[in-house]
């Protein structure tokens, strides 16, 4: 589905993430974001979100569905 999305994003504007400047972040299943990382090419990111060199959430990010 999420593939589908940038398909469609491509097709409509001309435009594709970069590979190299892109990543990922996933909060799944070990072996679930290792074939998500695979299938999609990109590489694994972190949330560091800090404001003057402190962290500005020292709470663990919850998804809302």
């Amino acid at each position: 589905m999420v593939r589908n999305c940038l398909n469609e994003f491509r097709v409509a504007f001309g435009l594709s993430p970069n590979l190299d400047k892109s990543s990922m972040l996933c909060d799944v299943e070990p072996n679930t974001k290792l074939q998500l990382l695979d299938a999609f090419g990109y590489k694994e990111g972190k949330l560091y979100i800090r404001y003057l060199g402190v962290p500005f959430i020292t709470t663990k990010l919850l998804m809302i569905v």
